[in-house]
């Protein structure tokens, strides 16, 4: 009896756990996509570029460098959609 019962929670255990388990949807596209559309103003790189440049002047000075970099960088990664076509291509 015992050992059915050990053989029994064994097998019950295994096939909880295997049926529990989700799969894991990919979700980059779409996260890439809308930050495409949220995080990048004028719709392209150079827009967005000039969209900083407007925003904090043609000087750079130690004060508002970091700003300016900082809006630059957001620039180029939210603005490039080669990461978006890529992704669409491996998800195909």
């Amino acid at each position: 009896m015992s050992r059915f019962f050990y053989v029994f929670t064994i097998f019950l255990t295994f096939s909880l756990l295997l049926t529990n388990c989700q799969k894991r949807e990919d979700q980059s596209v779409e996260k890439a996509v809308f930050d495409f559309i949220l995080l990048c103003p004028g719709g392209s790189t150079e827009a967005c570029n000039s969209g900083c440049t407007n925003q904090f002047g043609d000087n750079v000075t130690t004060e508002n460098f970091t700003a300016i970099d900082r809006c630059l960088n957001s620039c180029q990664n939210n603005c490039d959609l080669r990461n978006v076509f890529l992704l669409i291509e491996a998800r195909n």
